[in-house]
């Protein structure tokens, strides 16, 4: 028998001793007077008044010292110290302080005092359990060391850890500016299907399933786009949708299959309308949230300013390329790859060289807040083209380096949409999992007459990561995707 099992073992025969002296060691109603944030912060008036209260909370530490026992007690709002006087207590409720373990949640009243070190302390005259754990917590100054763990039991994570625990608890309140902040600008906060016919509206591979009832392929969406725009087809003039969105591609340091996004569109709007919105947006949730306007990202300081920096696209990729993308080939854009020792696409469409010379050699360079702007075409099927006809009245925010936002004035050109389309559905037919899905469903809204817009997209994910100096965006998720253990 190992170890751990002998603790379960001893834990569990703990338990059935509850039993016999009549306890539920899991009974459904808790007796509690008192969060212990209130307690605390009302601790002046309840010590002086000796009344008693009843408080309830997960044993995170015990210290028995013959004729009394300490006990460090929590219950997520709070933490104060249990003092068990054992003489002084009845039989019954000295044996149920034998059964009880680290980890363990239980209820006691009595009344709060000052110990002789001057901690606020709870000194019991009874006890009952609420939740007996068999298994032991983490030990309490190491936690969980394996990271892989860390993420595969979050619950112990942020149990053991409170900085883990505060960092989303800040990412709860990230979200909720976020949300408030959209909705008191005037955007209508709508929900779009996550389930979709065609998986449409990013350049992504698609997780596949089968609905039985219908007998049809259907997919987990890679965006809410197409939907979100059909809206403005409809009349609405400011939608936005916070959810979870799935793409089936690789995981890494910026990238999990299941993320968080919020998406906009604006009609009558513009790109270059759009982000001045967006910086002003910024500034305002990192206020209301109350980070601030200074944060640290890994060894950079990152200072938070509107209006924010611009970029050019072509001109950054010559920067760091030596080439022209605007005239560039694709066996020149090839060669640039391979000078840099990057290996290039699989799949050698315009839109894959252009996304990997962006990403491989420049996005490292943008650590402050930079707005990029003017995308290929290639790049961006469903963006109105700019006057030249080769790039699009697009713009990305980039900050660690690495994409925040992504956003453009939104293309309303039913036939050009169709042709747009066409040609990435080719790329798709190549083997590109990267590559714009067509939706003739879309292309048939359009027809009815979509007003001038601009959409925006905002990974969730990765704001906090920046705003918490996360340095994997499993930080940031509570329940990332992992490997299961026998594989």
């Amino acid at each position: 028998m190992s170890q751990l099992d002998d603790l379960i073992s001893q834990r569990r025969k703990k338990r059935n001793e509850l039993r016999s002296l009549g306890e539920n060691p899991y009974p459904a109603k808790t007796k509690r007077t008192h969060s212990l944030a209130v307690a605390l912060a009302s601790f002046g008036a309840l010590s002086k008044a000796k009344k008693k209260v009843s408080l309830a909370g997960r044993i995170m530490l015990a210290r028995p010292y013959g004729a009394i026992t300490f006990m460090k007690i929590n219950d997520g709002t709070g933490e104060i110290q249990f003092l068990f006087r054992m003489k002084e207590l009845p039989e019954k409720q000295r044996a149920i302080v034998q059964c009880v373990d680290i980890g363990d949640f239980i209820s006691a009243t009595g009344v709060l005092l000052l110990s002789k070190t001057g901690e606020k302390t709870l000194e019991v005259s009874s006890l009952s359990v609420l939740a007996k754990a068999l298994r032991p917590l983490p030990d309490k100054w190491h936690g969980l060391a394996d990271v892989e763990e860390r993420f595969r039991r979050r619950y112990l994570d942020t149990l053991m850890d409170k900085d883990v625990k505060a960092r989303f608890e800040l990412r709860a309140k990230i979200v909720t500016a976020v949300r408030s902040e959209f909705v008191r600008d005037g955007f209508l906060e709508v929900e779009t299907p996550i389930l979709q016919g065609v998986p449409a509206g990013a350049a992504a591979r698609p997780f596949k399933t089968h609905l039985t009832a219908l007998d049809i392929p259907l997919y987990l969406r890679i965006a809410p786009e197409l939907y979100l725009k059909e809206l403005l087809v409809g009349g609405y003039e400011k939608v936005v949708e916070l959810g979870r969105l799935f793409r089936n591609e690789g995981m890494d340091t910026t990238h999990n299959p299941e993320f968080t996004s919020v998406e906009g569109y604006w009609a009558y709007q513009d790109a270059e309308g759009l982000m001045k919105y967006l910086e002003r947006f910024l500034m305002r949730v990192l206020d209301v949230s109350g980070i601030g306007r200074t944060t640290h990202f890994r060894e950079h300081k990152i200072t938070w300013k509107a209006p924010i920096a611009r970029k050019d696209f072509r001109e950054l990729v010559k920067q760091h390329s030596g080439i022209d993308i605007a005239k560039a080939t694709m066996d020149e854009m090839h060669a640039a790859l391979v000078s840099h020792g990057i290996e290039p696409p699989k799949i050698k469409t315009e839109g894959e060289y252009y996304e990997m010379l962006f990403k491989k050699l420049c996005q490292s360079h943008l650590i402050q807040p930079t707005f990029v702007t003017g995308h290929p075409l290639a790049l961006s099927p469903l963006a109105k083209a700019r006057e030249d006809g080769l790039f699009a009245d697009r713009f990305q925010l980039v900050v660690g380096g690495f994409e925040l936002i992504n956003a453009y004035s939104e293309l309303n050109d039913p036939e050009e949409q169709a042709a747009r389309f066409e040609k990435s559905q080719a790329d798709v037919d190549k083997g590109s999992g990267e590559a714009q899905r067509g939706d003739e469903e879309f292309v048939e809204a359009l027809e009815y007459g979509m007003p001038p817009a601009a959409g925006f997209g905002i990974g969730i994910d990765r704001l906090v990561m920046v705003l918490t100096n996360a340095s994997n965006i499993r930080e940031v998720i509570l329940f990332p995707t992992m490997r299961p253990k026998d594989k």
